[in-house]
């Protein structure tokens, strides 16, 4: 691991289990402090897990106090544990001689006279950052280990255990969630399972859950297919667009034609509402500079659905909706359309932080998540609009174009130029041709030509020269 990391990441885990000190007042600010901690310890893992291997599973503090491996750490914050196997600790608590013997001074209690800390972890401060980093560090990893410890739980007493809230936190390795969703039958219930959940089990509980998985696994998706093009662009596309339709609370919920409607029906309106904003937010991604009617007519709904002034001051949710919708607005015309997401692992972690699913109140609402950091999803965009244009009149012509993937599927695309191209890291090659114009051909495969698309998309603002012949 690189040593200029290596001071932060070793301060950062204390820095959200620690308990406060007696002379210290309880933050408001405190959640999203830890929070930013879950962040900054994810963008700095990222990526290394690939390059350095098992470096960091097996890093140990080269302190007297033995702490376990910052993995281990963050289960330990994100499960509960011992405090002392997270954070670091006065030397004369520990049980090794030579630590005991570092000073002569006892230890003085430091705990908070406002809060009551015991031994472990607080875990409704600690599980939501320590979550996060895990996700954000294993990402695209294929960790098996990791991802089952990030998976909900399998059984409705230990669903009942956990806080709601912390569902959309939950982003274990996103291929598993692309593309699986409860079966569309509806369930027969026979009336001793019936009594059996108006008696045992909370259906609250049971909905949010669904919900928040089901708006997770889209998120996911959006981020894995934004600005792609053909039948999984489509496929995907279809996906979202039912699915903020069910969500969408003022329709008729019986007319609904999804066994989740009776999810919806249990679910409080502040979860329906946040679900329905991830739901717009993942469709704006995916359409990312496309500027599609559909999309646009969701986010209008959901800034006009209201007219009464009442529900404006009565639900402190409304400031996220709006912010929502506005900002789903602008990334449908990023760049006045011609700009797109990245695919690369610090691209897509600053989306997630950006769109992070957490409700704030006002502008400046800073309790659970600092603001400024929304504005993060901004360096996650690249130039992506291509126009070919004719080389003796300098005016914008159209011509065939065909793309290849680096991969099978999908299989090669064929269309029209001008257009908003997909990923660049995704292509192989892109080739400009037809009736009376030249062909152009861009081997993506090798970086000159790489280079030179990209001197076109970014100085060239993705004006691309080709001589006219008829």
């Amino acid at each position: 691991m690189k040593a200029r990391y290596a001071l932060d990441l070793l301060d950062l885990p204390p820095n959200i289990g620690k308990s406060l000190r007696a002379d210290e007042e309880p933050s408001p600010e405190l959640p999203a402090y830890k929070l930013s901690a879950g962040f900054a310890i994810g963008l700095i893992c990222l990526g290394l897990v690939h390059t350095a291997g098992d470096e960091i599973a097996a890093a140990r503090p080269p302190f007297k106090q033995p702490l376990p491996s910052i993995p281990d750490r963050l289960l330990a914050l994100m499960h509960g544990g011992p405090r002392n196997q997270c954070v670091f600790i006065h030397p004369q608590m520990m049980t090794f001689p030579e630590a005991q013997a570092a000073t002569a001074a006892p230890p003085q209690e430091s705990r908070s006279n406002h809060v009551r800390e015991g031994p472990n972890v607080n875990i409704h401060m600690t599980a939501h950052p320590a979550t996060i980093a895990l996700g954000l560090m294993y990402m695209r990893t294929g960790n098996a280990a990791i991802a089952r410890e990030l998976a909900l739980p399998a059984t409705i007493s230990m669903l009942e255990e956990i806080r709601p809230d912390l569902i959309p936190g939950i982003i274990h390795e996103y291929a598993q969630s692309v593309l699986k969703f409860p079966s569309s039958v509806e369930v027969d219930i026979s009336e001793k399972e019936q009594a059996y959940w108006d008696e045992v089990v909370d259906r609250e509980t049971v909905a949010e859950v669904y919900l928040y998985a089901m708006s997770g696994a889209c998120f996911a998706m959006s981020l894995k297919y934004s600005g792609a093009i053909g039948d999984t662009y489509e496929s995907v596309s279809v996906i979202l667009e039912d699915r903020l339709r069910y969500l969408m609370h003022d329709f008729n919920i019986e007319s609904i034609d999804w066994p989740a409607r009776h999810l919806i029906r249990a679910a409080t309106r502040s979860v329906v509402n946040l679900c329905a904003d991830m739901m717009l937010t993942s469709m704006a991604i995916l359409n990312v500079g496309r500027g599609k009617v559909d999309t646009i007519r969701f986010a209008r709904y959901r800034r006009s659905h209201d007219y009464e002034l009442s529900y404006w001051s009565h639900y402190l949710w409304k400031y996220h909706e709006e912010m929502s919708v506005h900002r789903s607005l602008a990334m449908l015309f990023l760049g006045e359309g011609r700009y797109g997401f990245k695919r690369d692992n610090l691209s897509i972690a600053l989306l997630v932080i950006s769109m992070y699913p957490i409700v704030a109140h006002h502008v400046a609402d800073n309790r659970l998540y600092h603001q400024p950091l929304r504005f993060l999803w901004t360096h996650a965009v690249e130039p992506r609009l291509l126009v070919p244009m004719c080389r003796k009149k300098n005016k914008p012509i159209q011509c065939d174009i065909e793309i290849r993937f680096k991969i099978a599927s999908p299989l090669p695309y064929f269309g029209t130029a001008p257009m908003v191209l997909p990923p660049i890291d995704d292509m192989a090659s892109i080739a400009l041709r037809g009736a009376g114009v030249e062909e152009i051909h861009f081997d993506l495969t090798k970086e000159d030509r790489k280079r030179d698309l990209m001197e076109i998309l970014t100085a060239g603002h993705g004006r691309v020269a080709i001589t006219v012949t008829e």
